[in-house]
């Protein structure tokens, strides 16, 4: 009896979630099953698959009598994590009718490890984790590294409790991003998402509609995204964008009919024939001009602007460091940094000496450097602006980051070292993603050279995010 109880929701999950096939073939027998030993880490890579959603989860650890599902971009410092993992865990919900009484040791790390040994012999309990990236955040290759954060402490949660728990992490990035360094916790079970199919992209497109979709025509919408599947797929396979471009092209797609007389009927295969025709001379051209990059994309706002805004902390900064490096003249990264001494200084509880103020502005005799484009910066120097915008930013971040344990924050040396190896690593990454364009060599090794590809508006949304005051430092506001 109990078998055929986890048949359903997964037959029911396999025809709702066909992006997902994969996974949940994996991952079912792994966490669905108590009579099967489940991995105490299992980390979920998703490469050109949209992320599982929370509804995938929540149907699948039906029978799981204790689990969680977070993200740390809700949970966003180490206090929240644990507090929020626990009153999952446990199925508390503080009340006002109670005093709103929290679960003892809540946002602690003992004592949400108190409260996980507390569930041993109690069933099986599952911790979901969504942008598992972001947990370098969260203290787990920050100051005081050996001691471990959230990271190690998920990834070493059965082990530490002796519960029968199990942590899902999931991220778009590679497990080596995120591995603590010095050998802090065992590798987790891997399952790697391949690239979705060509007919399950197709049902994720006709299973998703918008919700302005009337009932009475879903078939025609089903029928628009298989045209936009069979025009597109060859030069875009994400099935997000896919999904996107159906949902901004339907009221096009639909229009000719909803203005016609009949339009609270349902259209024959002929009539949807007409329209698909009609929608093709219009808008199809245009598509595809935009897609291979032929207008510029300010002409239209099909394609959602991209954001970096969901990366790591670390690299954030760097993408303001490496606008800053672009466009500000090196002259001016002397300012930058008297102003990050002084902050220094003012946090280890002297006063602030007060400089003199800049040399007065001298004629200018070109363009604005904006109006010129990025110019190119070396390594080095990202890296100390990259520190000086440590300092000047929040105080949370700075204590993330073991950059500023060199300060004398007590940061054990190696600690230190780690975390200039996980910058470079960044450095990277961000040059895989064209956020950064290195110019030098692929074969030079040292005096590499870079330049800056985020606009003002993102440079100005990422600081604004980590409380740094760009306009404050570039030469030329």
């Amino acid at each position: 009896m109990a078998s055929s109880s986890y048949i359903d929701p997964l037959s029911t999950l396999l025809s709702s979630h066909p992006l997902h096939v994969p996974l949940l073939t994996q991952l079912s027998p792994l966490l669905s099953d108590p009579s099967t030993p489940s991995p105490p880490t299992i980390f979920i890579h998703t490469t050109s698959t949209p992320s599982p959603p929370h509804s995938l989860f929540s149907t699948l650890l039906f029978a799981i009598p204790h689990a969680a599902l977070l993200s740390p971009r809700i949970a966003h410092t180490p206090p929240l994590f644990y507090a929020h993992a626990l009153r999952a865990l446990v199925g508390h919900a503080p009340r006002w009718d109670d005093g709103l009484r929290d679960v003892d040791g809540a946002g602690e790390r003992e004592g949400f490890l108190e409260g996980v040994r507390g569930l041993r012999g109690k069933g099986r309990g599952v911790i979901v984790v969504w942008d598992a990236e972001r947990l370098r955040d969260l203290g787990g290759t920050g100051v005081g590294v050996r001691e471990g954060g959230v990271l190690v402490v998920l990834l070493r949660l059965a082990e530490l409790t002796g519960a029968d728990i199990s942590v899902v992490l999931i991220s778009s990035q590679p497990y080596s991003f995120i591995r603590p360094p010095l050998g802090l916790a065992a590798d987790p079970f891997f399952i790697t998402l391949p690239p979705p199919s060509k007919e399950a992209a197709l049902s994720h497109l006709t299973l998703t509609p918008p919700p302005s979709v009337p009932s009475h025509l879903t078939r025609a919408y089903a029928s628009h995204a298989q045209y936009l599947h069979s025009a597109f797929y060859s030069l875009c396979s994400d099935p997000s964008e896919l999904a996107y471009l159906a949902h901004r092209t339907w009221g096009d797609f639909i229009r000719p009919w909803e203005e016609g007389e009949s339009a609270e009927a349902e259209p024959t295969p002929t009539q949807l024939q007409s329209l698909s025709t009609t929608f093709s001379r219009a808008h199809v051209p245009r598509l595809l001009a935009l897609h291979t990059r032929s207008l510029p994309p300010s002409s239209s706002t099909t394609l959602p602007p991209a954001s970096p805004s969901a990366m790591p902390l670390t690299q954030r900064i760097l993408l303001i460091a490496s606008y800053l490096a672009s466009y500000n003249p090196a002259r001016r990264d002397l300012a930058l940094l008297s102003r990050a001494s002084e902050q220094r200084a003012k946090r280890k509880g002297g006063g602030v000496r007060k400089g003199g103020t800049a040399a007065s502005a001298s004629k200018k005799t070109k363009p604005p450097q904006r109006l010129l484009g990025p110019k190119l910066f070396a390594l080095e120097r990202l890296l100390a602006i990259y520190s000086a915008i440590l300092s000047l930013a929040d105080v949370r971040t700075a204590r993330v980051h073991p950059n500023t344990g060199a300060e004398g924050t007590g940061a054990d040396p190696l600690d230190v070292e780690m975390g200039r190896a996980g910058v470079l690593q960044s450095v990277t990454h961000l040059t895989h993603l064209r956020l950064l364009h290195r110019v030098s060599p692929a074969e030079r090794l040292d005096g590499l050279q870079y330049r800056c590809a985020v606009s003002r508006d993102v440079a100005g949304a990422l600081a604004k995010e980590v409380k740094f005051a760009l306009h404050e430092v570039l030469w030329e506001d």
